[in-house]
């Protein structure tokens, strides 16, 4: 290790240990740190520079990263991510707690439980809250009630003991009360004392306990997912998040046959026999695996936006000067959450539209050099502009660019079966369109492992007038040829 300044060179590789860390003790490893760093310190700032293994005593000033893994632990990103989720787990249990605690359930027992009588008025008054900035205010009727013989006082108006900014509509809320009038009310049977003249809800409590529920979810499931990657490597990490990604919802295509370990199986779906031809090829249920996800989440972000919408309203009715800060909070979350749904509504309108075709085959699965017929029916009724079927090899790669994973994915193969402009499809009389579909002899057969895949498949496109082309996938499984056979 060697440092250049003004005087000359120094040679400092004396500093560096002959043994190893877990060779050296650890009051040998303490040493080394601190006659480096006493050493460091008569040296002029800049003139030195060292690397992070020549440093004794195994001290780093960085961590090398190989690729995306990082030589360092993580078990303190873990602990922090850990510390973090459950910090937004509790508050989210800490404020619904509080919520359910003074709101929700007080107001559901005085609806549901509450006995209800007849009081005496003896006073009204507003009562206004002291040294606060700015004052609120909330209305006080001071009744006389007895209960089996026993006379209570207490003053009270609701069970949530609300107040706002508000003064002339709270000193409203006390007109029908009058001094010397006796007036229904309602009283807690487990404890007397305990008594409202008025019953209902402040829906906007109920709205408001979405906003720690979020918190609930998001940082328990934060939570759970930083425990199931506890400790784990990088490598291993990316090892389950590509099995992840395999998972399909038409069964038994990731499930490789025993006979080729890195096909996929031919699953249930592939079993369905066609009217016309031997086989009936099922339909690529992923996009609608999306939009399904797309609706779930928007439907999640309109529920919270409906709790800040509810929470706004409440505080511009109650006067509140700040109102306006959570009225633009919500509108973020509206148009979030609009944004989704419009989206999801217009991407299943497309699709509901165009009813998906049916496509048989008459041999599956294929082989590299085997032609088979294809038949395609379409039923519906609009006008199409253009209709198009091809046969499309997909090759899908993960690898790493850097510190980043990257999945790209390149159609090595796309050849049109069938082309038709201008299809009208009238109710009754189904589109229905045949071809010659071969492989080529030299042909990739089907393939999937952690970290590459070859798709075969059939894409039907329908393009219309004003609308975006509407695509559906069919797969097809190509197994590997025969040793030493020949192009059919």
């Amino acid at each position: 290790m060697v440092g250049s300044f003004e005087g000359g060179l120094r040679d400092y590789s004396g500093l560096r240990p002959t043994a190893t860390p877990r060779q050296s003790s650890w009051r040998g490893v303490a040493l080394g740190r601190l006659r480096f760093l006493l050493l460091l310190s008569s040296v002029p700032p800049g003139a030195l520079v060292v690397t992070g293994d020549q440093v004794p005593g195994g001290f780093r000033f960085y961590v090398k990263k190989r690729g995306d893994r990082s030589t360092g632990s993580n078990k303190w990103g873990d602990l922090a991510m850990a510390a973090f989720f459950a910090a937004l787990f509790f508050s989210g249990v800490g404020f619904s707690t509080f919520l359910l605690a003074t709101l929700i359930v007080p107001e559901w027992r005085a609806n549901h439980s509450f006995v209800e009588g007849h009081a005496l008025v003896l006073e009204t008054r507003l009562r206004e809250t002291e040294d606060v900035e700015p004052k609120s205010y909330r209305p006080e009727v001071l009744i006389r009630y007895d209960v089996d013989g026993i006379v209570y006082h207490a003053r009270t108006y609701n069970i949530t003991r609300s107040s706002s900014p508000n003064r002339e509509k709270e000193e409203s809320l006390l007109a029908p009360f009058v001094a010397g009038q006796r007036v229904p009310f309602w009283y807690d049977p487990r404890n007397p004392d305990t008594a409202v003249v008025v019953c209902g809800y402040t829906w906007t409590s109920w709205l408001l306990l979405f906003v720690p529920l979020s918190f609930v979810v998001a940082g328990g499931g934060g939570f759970a997912l930083t425990l199931l990657n506890w400790n784990k490597s990088t490598e291993r990490r990316a090892v389950l998040a590509q099995r992840a990604r395999a998972l399909e919802l038409l069964e038994g295509v990731v499930e490789p046959a025993p006979e080729y370990p890195a096909v996929p199986r031919l699953g249930e779906a592939y079993h369905v026999r066609g009217r016309a031809l031997a086989h009936r090829l099922p339909l690529d249920l992923r996009p609608a695996t999306v939009l399904v996800t797309l609706l779930v989440l928007s439907v999640v972000v309109l529920s919270i936006a409906a709790a800040y919408v509810g929470v706004a309203l409440w505080n511009y009715r109650a006067g509140e000067p700040d109102w306006w800060f959570m009225a633009i909070f919500a509108a973020t979350w509206v148009v979030l959450g609009a944004a989704g749904l419009i989206y999801f509504s217009r991407s299943l309108v497309r699709r509901l539209s165009l009813a998906p075709p049916v496509v048989e085959i008459s041999n599956h699965p294929l082989r590299p050099g085997q032609s088979c017929e294809v038949l395609v029916v379409q039923a519906g009724r609009t006008r199409l502009t253009a209709y198009t079927v091809r046969l499309v090899c997909e090759e899908q790669a993960t690898f790493q660019q850097g510190t980043n994973t990257r999945t790209e994915t390149a159609r090595t193969y796309d050849v049109p079966l069938i082309s038709r402009d201008g299809c009208e499809l009238r109710r009754g009389a189904a589109l229905e369109l045949r071809a010659a579909l071969s492989i080529p002899s030299d042909a990739m057969h089907s393939f999937q492992s952690l970290h590459n895949e070859i798709r075969w498949k059939l894409v039907v496109v329908a393009r219309r007038d004003g609308l975006p082309d509407l695509e559906r996938n069919f797969p097809l499984i190509v197994l590997p040829a025969f040793e030493g056979a020949q192009a059919a």
